[in-house]
């Protein structure tokens, strides 16, 4: 085990009843929504291209309208979930699940420290971006609802008015028809009346 004044490293497998970290807001400085630092580390927001490219089914004026969906978007892109296993150690047996550091590193760099030459990720930092992408997501799931809700008051209105229509037609065929019938004799009547 290494402490040091920005932390430590304890090596070997361990477990724990609980973890907390530090996060009394008068600890913190500079404190902003994460959004916002999202959408300056996006290089959609430079007008640089996306290195695995557009979302797949965007279409030209189809992406999101806030810079914060913009954020979510190219973060929630540029990730790669990965499985992999450890080269050794107690846990080279088990299946993990989480990130490449390297990987990550080149996206937001904010996400990993070097210990020792190697490359570790902040999955608590990691968490909260996440859940931004998540919030996100569902407000947008939430207006695609709203939507959904709207167009389906519309079309109960159409199919209301269709239906009235429907019936005023009919109407209107019936009293043509009852016409026609009506007319039938004088029209036999004049037919036979004019010369040929």
């Amino acid at each position: 085990m290494s402490i040091s004044s920005t932390g430590g490293t304890l090596h070997g497998t361990w477990a724990s009843e609980s973890i907390i970290s530090a996060s009394d807001r008068r600890l913190k400085r500079r404190i902003e929504p994460l959004d916002r630092a999202l959408a300056s580390a996006s290089p959609a927001e430079h007008g640089e291209p996306s290195q695995q490219g557009a979302m797949p089914g965007r279409g030209p004026g189809k992406g999101p309208a806030t810079p914060r969906e913009r954020g979510v978007d190219w973060l929630l892109r540029e990730l790669r979930p990965v499985s992999y296993r450890f080269r050794d150690g107690p846990d080279a047996k088990i299946a993990r699940y989480g990130f490449v550091a390297q990987e990550l590193e080149r996206l937001m760099p904010n996400l990993v420290r070097t210990h020792k030459e190697e490359k570790h990720v902040v999955y608590q930092d990691l968490i909260a971006l996440l859940t931004l992408a998540s919030q996100v997501q569902q407000g947008r799931l939430e207006q695609l609802e709203f939507r959904t809700r709207e167009r389906r008051e519309r079309l109960k209105g159409q199919a209301s008015l269709l239906k009235k229509l429907t019936q005023a037609v009919s109407s209107l065929a019936a009293r043509i028809t009852s016409w026609e019938n009506l007319a039938k004799p004088f029209r036999r009547a004049h037919s036979n009346t004019t010369p040929s």
